[in-house]
């Protein structure tokens, strides 16, 4: 008779739906070329313990070109949160799709959040 397997998969961290200020942190939700924005996510950790993470912000064009690339690092105390925020000029009009996601570290990476995405619209 066959074995069954199953994994699991537990979620250290827990990113919210990134969000868009501008630098008087009015939320938008379109963007224009030559403005400069924050893009933000609160990271929740889901753990007894302190996580240390990397959060990776990353903005792609309409035709999939990452054209934006940030990364802050946390150490986020047991199951409380931060918000991390980071700075982009928009260089392009057009549509961009936000991804941010939690990695362990840089040396030796691995994914500890679920990949969270948002679409923006150009005006």
């Amino acid at each position: 008779m066959p074995t069954l397997t199953y994994a699991t998969t537990f979620v250290v961290v827990t990113l919210s739906p990134p969000s868009l200020a501008n630098l008087h942190n009015d939320k938008i939700t379109a963007i224009e070329a030559g403005k400069q924005v924050v893009i933000s996510t609160t990271a929740t950790n889901n753990i007894d313990t302190d996580a240390s993470c990397v959060i990776i912000i990353e903005v792609r064009n309409a035709i999939g070109v990452t054209v934006y690339l940030a990364y802050q690092t946390a150490t986020i105390e047991s199951r409380s949160n931060n918000t991390i925020g980071v700075s982009w000029l928009i260089e392009e009009q057009s549509s961009h799709e936000v991804r941010a996601f939690a990695i362990t570290d840089l040396q030796n990476p691995q994914l500890i959040s679920s990949p969270i995405s948002m679409s923006l619209p150009s005006l």
